[in-house]
């Protein structure tokens, strides 16, 4: 669904966090990179574009790490997309393969698609990073109680 694994790894490591909000206390990117099963080195350059995008708070030094720089309620999923990569490419590119294809010059399945382009930018606009951590937790639970 997203163009590149550093989006994926944003939204794994911002859920996390958000799991975390009311301890307020930073994570270093190779803890998360470990529990999440992420590349720390890889990831450390992720969060440092969540960082710049005024999404997760880093602070430096011994016990430095991430924090949210925000309340999860108020960071969305196209947000955490958005700081990692261009989604304008969403709405240009024909999922035909044509090198033109917008309003005016269109391939046969341009409309339809465009519908899906704008219900998928609306929803991950609705969904926050609280809603993610609120469901993963759910599910984890509801996995150890099957256990």
């Amino acid at each position: 669904m997203f163009r590149t694994d550093a989006s994926k790894y944003a939204i794994r490591a911002v859920t996390y966090l958000a799991g975390l909000q009311d301890q307020e206390v930073p994570v270093s990117a190779a803890e998360i990179g470990k529990l999440e099963e992420i590349p720390p080195y890889y990831l450390a350059k992720v969060m440092q574009s969540l960082a710049h995008a005024g999404i997760v708070r880093s602070t430096r030094g011994r016990d430095g790490g991430f924090t949210l720089a925000r309340p999860a309620e108020e960071i969305h999923v196209l947000e955490i997309i958005e700081a990692i990569e261009v989604t304008s490419h969403w709405k240009d590119q024909c999922v035909l393969g044509h090198s033109e294809c917008h309003e005016e010059v269109h391939c046969a399945l341009h409309d339809y698609w465009q519908k899906c382009r704008e219900s998928l930018m609306f929803h991950l606009g609705e969904v926050t990073a609280a809603d993610m951590a609120k469901e993963l937790e759910q599910k984890k639970a509801l996995e150890s109680a099957g256990e």
